[in-house]
């Protein structure tokens, strides 16, 4: 595999939290409340959204941005006027947002996953782990949670049943959902590739520390480190390309910045180390 190319590095003021990567547009959401829609072709900062609260996650689809706070609250706002659409709430702080046609369902600390309607307002669903939830996907009959509680758990949110239990021996750090597989990241450094038909596991992959944040594109996936790597691997085989690491390390010691957050898209690569910056990279084509 040849080098990747960085074409911009984003400066903010805080580190990033989450990230979406748009056709043309990086959103980041930072610790500070910040949500910033960047430009991918010059690297300019295009329209910033404020939260009162540290946000911990965000999410885009169309003229859709919402993100979740440590305020309990989720916002979602109208694009591109920014024009605030819904103000939705949760009992205590939220992890996870995730946008799938008219609906946002939304992942938090009180151990709950809600399916929202964006084009009513009303709640449409609440699904019940025993821990914090604080990973989610949402897809047109399928909705998967990852939690605090060492589960994943796969819903028919129209049904709101539970369809299948995914256990691990660690808590969910990220999970994201692609062409028939779902793929988990937990706290003790393990990534899973599960069937997700018959919930069993097609691949497990042992990591040199914690995955703390993933993104899928077609059959290459991204993973975000706590040890300031981002690694990429190829489905379905699982095959491990080698490791990007490209910020400097801590001014503190010798440590790297960890990799809170990551996304992928057409070749385009984002991560986001904890020393306030988004590093966006052009992949060769070899991957």
């Amino acid at each position: 595999m040849g080098q990747p190319q960085r074409i911009h590095t984003l400066h903010l003021n805080s580190w990033v939290t989450g990230l979406v990567l748009e056709e043309g547009v990086v959103v980041t959401a930072s610790n500070d409340g910040v949500v910033t829609m960047w430009d991918l072709n010059d690297g300019t900062a295009k329209v910033s959204f404020k939260h009162l609260q540290p946000v911990t996650t965000v999410a885009s689809l169309g003229h859709v941005l919402a993100c979740g706070s440590t305020d309990s609250s989720i916002s979602v706002w109208k694009l591109p006027n920014g024009d605030l659409m819904h103000k939705f709430q949760h009992a205590k702080p939220v992890g996870a947002v995730a946008l799938h046609g008219s609906k946002l369902a939304s992942g938090s600390d009180d151990c709950t996953a809600v399916i929202w309607c964006l084009s009513t307002g009303e709640q449409l669903g609440t699904f019940q782990h025993d821990d914090a939830v604080g990973c989610i996907a949402l897809q047109e009959e399928l909705l998967v949670t990852g939690s605090d509680d060492c589960t994943v758990g796969l819903w028919n949110p129209t049904k709101k049943t539970r369809l299948l239990t995914l256990p691990h021996k660690s808590w969910i750090t990220s999970l994201v959902v692609s062409k028939g597989a779902i793929i988990t990241a937990t706290f003790d450094k393990t990534v899973v590739v599960w069937d997700i038909f018959t919930g069993d596991q097609l691949n497990v992959l042992l990591f040199e520390d914690t995955v703390l944040s993933a993104a899928i594109d077609g059959n290459l996936l991204a993973l975000g480190l706590h040890n300031g790597s981002t690694s990429l691997v190829q489905l379905p085989d699982a095959r491990r390309l080698p490791d990007l690491t490209f910020q400097v390390s801590s001014d503190t010691d010798d440590d790297p910045y960890p990799i809170h957050a990551v996304a992928i898209r057409d070749g385009i690569l984002v991560s986001a180390p904890g020393d306030c910056t988004a590093v966006v990279l052009r992949l060769p084509t070899s991957c």
